[in-house]
């Protein structure tokens, strides 16, 4: 176990402020990626952080590489419970496995966002997860697919159709704009 991770098992401010300040940029860019609202974000962030110190409180976490794993798994499942508020469909599989047969949605790009931003908010919930978990954060389709709730199987499928869909997703941001 890592000093900085006995520490914070033990409840040192220090410790926990230095995996907070290691972590906090990519946790938060990978909620707004997803979410593409900052409030939503920020509270996703303190999500995340909230129960990474339970966890470790609990002596349940026992390296730098196992905080990280948690950190993301609870940003992810925070999202998508957001996302799903919003609409009960959001990760549903497609009936025939398609993955690269979809919509984008060109209303959801905001003019005054960058070129990545604006791909990934038209993209529907369970692509722009998956686009942001493989490109953004270098997971594999397994553990994309786990984080996501599909099987190795179709995480490999959704995986291969992305690159289309994020082509898909750069044309519709085109003709908006």
């Amino acid at each position: 176990m890592s000093t900085i991770i006995e520490k914070a098992t033990k409840g040192n401010r220090a410790a926990m402020n230095q995996l907070l300040e290691a972590n906090k940029n990519q946790i938060y860019g990978l909620c707004l990626a997803l979410l593409g609202s900052k409030p939503e974000a920020t509270s996703g962030t303190v999500q995340a952080f909230r129960q990474l110190w339970e966890q470790l409180l609990d002596g349940k976490l026992d390296s730098e590489e196992a905080v990280k794993t948690c950190l993301v798994r609870r940003a992810v499942n925070y999202c998508k419970n957001r996302l799903q508020r919003k609409d009960s469909k959001a990760f549903r599989v497609p009936a025939n496995k398609d993955f690269s047969a979809i919509t984008c949605n060109r209303s959801a790009i905001r003019p005054d966002s960058n070129t990545a931003e604006q791909i990934l908010a038209c993209l529907p919930p369970l692509h722009r997860t998956i686009s942001v978990l493989t490109g953004g954060l270098g997971l594999s389709a397994e553990e994309t697919g786990g984080l996501v709730g599909l099987s190795p199987e179709l995480g490999e499928l959704a995986l291969a159709a992305e690159e289309g869909n994020l082509s898909r997703g750069l044309s519709a941001r085109n003709q908006r704009l």
